[in-house]
């Protein structure tokens, strides 16, 4: 299930995820142009790399004036 959860990065000390679970930063181009359900869509439809291309393909589809800047760490199996 996916679960947006906007924060301030803070990247001093070392984190761990569950195993089960996707890390995703994404520049404005990304989340200006698509909200969180349809990012969350594409990751529930998708994993790794696909998950960024999907992501990458919907921005561009619907028009992205900016910009797209993806990092994902992907634990699910």
């Amino acid at each position: 299930m996916w679960a947006a959860q906007h924060s301030e990065p803070d990247v001093s000390e070392p984190f761990a995820l569950d195993g089960e679970s996707a890390l995703l930063l994404v520049s404005d181009g990304v989340c200006g142009v698509l909200d969180d359900e349809q990012i969350g869509a594409v990751l529930a439809a998708h994993r790794g790399r696909e998950a960024a291309r999907a992501l990458i393909e919907r921005v561009h589809a619907a028009g992205g004036p900016d910009n797209v800047g993806i990092a994902l760490l992907d634990e699910r199996a």
